[in-house]
């Protein structure tokens, strides 16, 4: 009796809580910083030769012991010693005491970055890493190095640098320098800085000076991708997009060629997998799964990329490696493919640079079929090309003369969970359940591999063991609907004369994805993957004499984030309980506070747990 007490108090608590709107912990702490950016200069030189010069020089005043303990003990620097040298200029550190401590020989380590670990063809790439010595709070560290590029290794001079640091930045200095003949594209997101020109007779110098005191800290979950919102500068020395993928797919691998052995692999594939939607998830299952993902950036190659039969040999590839097989084995099979670069926020075909490429998936084209976005790092579960919300998608082809591709978006992400059941007196559960998923909320990939996977995706009251006949009427891309029979024994938690029942909702919608809990202060943007509406209802009929506990009156809450409605209530022996959220599109990317502020207050109701759960007594 004394556990029941406990948690009809607990009930009320909650019911205080939920009405009153409040969450607790609202408000912020002032952010600090464990270190004080003295200067950063960064300079680059596209030499006449053609040859690239990039000089890197800090001062970092260290704050507390978490400055040099986790954050700036030391410095690492990848580079590729085929095509570059690395020069490290001057490096100590100036104790508190004004003391300076000449970093020691064997504080300078090359060892194997840790994305080439286990590859043995990229084993050539090195790391250095720097071990800052004589480090105490109030010590200043200074390191300048310089990274020589040979002619030829990139396909043009450019870059992608956030001017924001861990910390503020006293003086920030950017300089680059071009040949007086070559043009130099440049924009800087996010802020507003002009770069002072001047030349010389050899020269055309650009350079950008500011102090810095960052609006944003440390990555987050669930952020837009740092160019949304972050200040960056973005350059190249390129023409435009269609001069550097010239370059980029003069290469072999971009021929596609297969050989005999892919060609009998495949077509062995398509004769067990004759539906052509099924046989292109199959390709995707053994690139994803076959073959080891070698997560080596790009540009430490020099966007360099080996054939599809070289990565089929070696049975693995960086990721885009592993797009090219794709691509590859697609066009054995007669499908036609290309592999896409994505660009999360800014892109522009007047500027030829691909370091802002964050992906590399691959676009299939199948009759009868929305285009469909193919990831090669892991087995999708819908069309990714419906989750490209803000990014812009541009074929790694020549023909195409880096033109983005348009996508098609759903209009509705959506899950409605509709649920009759009578309860009986022996504590079972039967009834009628109805679920639909649409747009992004539609695993249809996943349906379209098994069709069990419909009634995995529940949680609360109802697992899908508890569910018979169960069949898909709708199995289509934008829409999937699943009707089937409950048949739920030992239904409800019961202690003595006391019920309490967890309300089931799918796995499908905001579950999918992960937000996990929101802190009362955030200092970058959230942003939601996509738009996303989700409604649970459910009809009980309960046996005579019972009463429900601890009814819900309609709560209603609509802000700038969205809006949530959760009501529980009894009318003769049936409840009525439904829960609905609808999230609007994210203001990217300044959302500010208050967006956050709003968004979490909804989250706050929708996970609530007297939303989930209610209480109901068997009366005599």
């Amino acid at each position: 009796m004394y556990i029941m007490k406990h948690k009809i108090q607990l009930l009320g608590i909650l019911i205080v809580t939920m009405i009153s709107g409040k969450v607790l912990g609202d408000e912020p702490n002032p952010k600090s910083f464990d270190a004080e950016i003295l200067q950063v200069k960064k300079e680059y030189t596209l030499k006449e030769d053609g040859s690239i010069e990039f000089r890197s020089t800090k001062r970092i005043k260290l704050l507390t012991h978490f400055a040099f303990q986790k954050l700036y003990g030391e410095t690492f620097i990848t580079y590729n010693p085929e095509y570059q040298k690395l020069t490290i200029n001057e490096c100590y550190t100036l104790m508190a005491d004004g003391k300076k401590i000449i970093t020691p020989k064997n504080a300078f380590n090359e060892v194997l970055p840790r994305s080439a670990a286990n590859v043995p063809v990229y084993n050539h790439l090195r790391e250095m890493v720097v071990t800052h010595t004589g480090l105490e709070v109030g010590a200043i560290i200074f390191i300048s190095y310089t990274i020589t590029t040979k002619k030829g290794f990139m396909p043009s001079m450019m870059g992608m640098e956030q001017l924001e640091e861990a910390g503020p930045v006293k003086d920030w200095q950017m300089k680059i320098n071009v040949p007086l003949n070559t043009p130099l594209n440049f924009r800087l997101l996010n802020k507003d800085i002009e770069p002072v020109i001047t030349q010389d007779a050899t020269y055309r110098t650009y350079f950008w000076t500011a102090n810095l005191y960052p609006e944003y800290y440390l990555p987050e979950g669930n952020q837009p991708d740092e160019p949304k919102f972050v200040p960056t500068l973005i350059f190249s020395a390129a023409r435009d997009m269609a001069e550097v993928l010239n370059t980029l797919t003069k290469q072999a691998a971009f021929q596609f060629i297969y050989t005999d052995e892919i060609k009998k692999w495949a077509d062995n594939l398509k004769q067990e997998n004759p539906d052509p939607l099924k046989l292109v998830l199959k390709v995707q299952e053994k690139v994803v799964n076959e073959f080891n993902l070698y997560p080596i950036p790009i540009q430490y190659l020099g966007f360099r990329v080996r054939t599809p039969e070289e990565t089929w040999k070696s049975a693995g590839g960086t990721e885009a490696e592993k797009s090219i097989l794709m691509t590859a084995i697609f066009n054995a099979l007669n499908i036609n493919a290309i592999p896409m670069a994505v660009y999360p926020g800014y892109y522009d075909i007047g500027m030829g640079n691909l370091m802002g490429i964050q992906k590399i998936m691959v676009r299939v084209a199948l009759e009868n079929h929305d285009p469909i976005l193919l990831s090669v790092t892991g087995v999708d579960d819908q069309n990714q090309i419906y989750r490209q919300l803000s990014n812009t998608l541009v074929p790694l082809t020549p023909k195409e003369n880096g033109k983005p591709f348009q996508i098609k978006l759903p209009d509705n992400n959506q899950v409605i969970l509709k649920c009759k059941g009578v309860m009986s007196t022996d504590n079972s559960l039967s009834g009628d359940f109805d679920l639909w998923l649409q747009g992004n909320c539609n695993p249809f990939f996943s349906f379209i591999r098994d069709e069990k996977k419909g009634a995995a995706g529940l949680k609360g009251g109802l697992s899908s063991k508890d569910l018979i006949n169960s069949r898909i009427t709708d199995k289509e891309p934008i829409l999937t609907r699943l009707l089937a029979k409950i048949d739920k024994k030992d239904a409800f938690n019961r202690q003595g004369d006391y019920y309490f029942f967890e309300w089931p909702v799918t796995d499908y919608g905001l579950s999918t994805w992960h937000i996990g809990e929101m802190t009362p202060a955030r200092d970058n943007p959230f942003e939601i993957p996509y738009t996303i509406s989700e409604a649970c209802e459910f009809e009980l009929t309960l046996p005579e004499k019972w009463e429900l506990l601890n009814p819900i009156p309609r709560i209603a809450l609509n802000n700038q984030a969205g809006y949530v409605t959760i009501e529980c209530k009894k009318e003769g022996n049936k409840v009525f309980w439904s829960k609905g959220i609808k999230l609007v599109k994210t203001p990217v990317p300044y959302p500010g506070p208050g967006y956050y502020k709003d968004l979490r207050e909804l989250m706050a109701k929708w996970n609530s747990r007297l939303a989930r759960e209610s209480a109901f007594m068997a009366t005599k």
